[in-house]
């Protein structure tokens, strides 16, 4: 029987039924009375501002699971029949698939519409990034590897590791041509004691080191790191926050400008509650980039909000606007139409509490896209399905769960299931096998693997 990483088999020896853990709950299948039947464990509370729950706790209690009575006939087993990384119970002569907590039939495997490959395991990490940081046309990964301090570079097709520097971790990153020499440069965030810094490419990769350039260490708690266009000159410009309420510029959001990367605070200690994840768009209309921020906790916290970019993206003090409070544990946010109205909206998830939200533009309007995913932590959107319209993809990294978002062009939304057995802190929408479509490249924080997962659309 085939275990996937993240999925946990075991036998309950004081019944003897075999138990399998997904997501946040167990389950486990018998035969009663001729019939196959399923007793499903209720799903944990969880503290959104906490630590993970911890699954599987406690003793079967038939009073308290769900008994779900399948018909078929023993014996019963799990297998993972058609590599959705979602667990099949084979009855005798049917099969029954259980994802996420939900039971549906099937007659046959099919293909799946998505497919795992795993680039490393091992080590805690919590950001990866895909480009062509060899120069051979093929999307590489570079991954900082918390548990040993190390960057590494992971080339195409078969990942090899290259060590890239040593020393410093980081909790989220990007890659642009910071030196403008026509080569992808990588760019590295630490949490505390803040610190900003950047890799140069060197001419041969794989065989030369990447020098060390310090972009600001006077930032503390840069959780988010954002590349994009914020002056307007059609260069990637890069945004950090110092979301700690300690250091120089607390509760603090700035971008800076490369190459040399002089910083402007836009928003300065007004981002309180532990700021995170960002996002950059042109929020009113008027042609300027503006940011917006979720911030996950604290009496301050827990809202949605963006700033208004001035004529002068250079000037400090950009004006405030709150999206939406009362939000739990939010943390990452997209600017983007989302119902194709012409006005851009926010897209955004609450990473340390639960579920998805859109909010439409102009007053903010709130439209719950999903209320289940627990710490849905990270963020990427583009045209996975390649009709035309924006979706979304995130990883919960207290449910396990990866799922994408399917938009139907109006700003109803559809969820699907690609991936159940990894936690992220980071989420990244690439096309890694050059085939034309949008695949999925995951930083697996606590389950210290990086994994990628092939749209097989085409």
């Amino acid at each position: 029987m085939r275990i996937i990483a993240g999925f946990v088999l075991f036998y309950l020896t004081a019944v003897g039924q075999e138990v399998w853990v997904n997501g946040l709950q167990r389950a486990f299948a018998t035969v009663e009375g001729g019939a196959v039947v399923v007793y499903e464990e209720p799903v944990p509370k969880m503290d959104p501002q906490g630590a993970p729950p911890v699954r599987g706790v406690g003793k079967f209690d038939s009073a308290r699971w769900k008994r779900v009575v399948l018909g078929g006939r023993g014996p019963v087993r799990w297998a993972d029949l058609d590599g959705d990384g979602a667990m099949e119970l084979v009855a005798g002569r049917k099969n029954f698939k259980f994802a996420a907590g939900r039971w549906a039939e099937f007659t046959a495997p099919k293909r799946a519409a998505w497919q795992f490959h795993e680039v490393a395991r091992g080590f805690q990490n919590h950001t990866a990034i895909a480009a062509d940081f060899a120069g051979d046309g093929r999307k590489d990964i570079i991954v900082n590897d918390q548990t040993n301090l190390r960057t590494v570079l992971y080339t195409a097709p078969d990942w090899k590791p290259t060590v890239i520097h040593s020393g410093t971790w980081a909790i989220h990153s990007e890659a642009f041509d910071v030196d403008g020499d026509g080569d992808v440069d990588w760019i590295g965030a630490q949490y505390s004691p803040g610190l900003i810094f950047w890799l140069e490419r060197p001419a041969n990769p794989l065989a030369e080191p990447w020098k060390y350039h310090v972009i600001d260490s006077e930032v503390n708690g840069v959780h988010g790191l954002i590349a994009g266009d914020v002056d307007g000159d059609g260069k990637p410009d890069l945004v950090g926050n110092s979301g700690q309420p300690t250091g120089v510029f607390s509760n603090s959001i700035a971008w800076f400008k490369p190459p040399k990367f002089e910083r402007t605070v836009f928003a300065m200690k007004d981002a309180p509650g532990l700021s995170h994840y960002m996002g950059i768009g042109d929020v009113n209309g008027d042609g300027r980039a503006d940011i917006a921020v979720g911030a996950k906790t604290g009496a301050e916290g827990n809202y949605f909000a963006w700033w208004e970019a001035p004529a002068n993206p250079r000037q400090a003090g950009w004006r405030k606007r709150l999206i939406a409070d009362k939000q739990p544990g939010a943390t990452n946010i997209a600017i983007f139409d989302v119902n194709g109205d012409g006005k851009n909206d926010f897209f955004a998830t609450r990473g340390h509490g639960f579920g998805v939200v859109w909010f439409e533009a102009p007053f903010w309007k709130a439209h719950e896209v999903d209320t289940e995913l627990g710490g849905p932590h990270d963020l990427a959107v583009g045209d996975i399905d390649g009709d035309g319209d924006t979706d979304a993809v995130t990883c919960a990294k207290d449910s396990h769960v990866v799922a994408w978002f399917e938009n139907d062009g109006k700003g109803q939304f559809t969820r699907h299931d690609i991936w159940y057995g990894n936690a992220a802190y980071d989420i990244r929408l690439a096309d890694m096998d050059n085939d034309g479509d949008l695949d999925v490249l995951v930083a697996g924080q606590t389950t210290a693997n990086v994994i990628w997962l092939e749209n097989k659309r085409k």
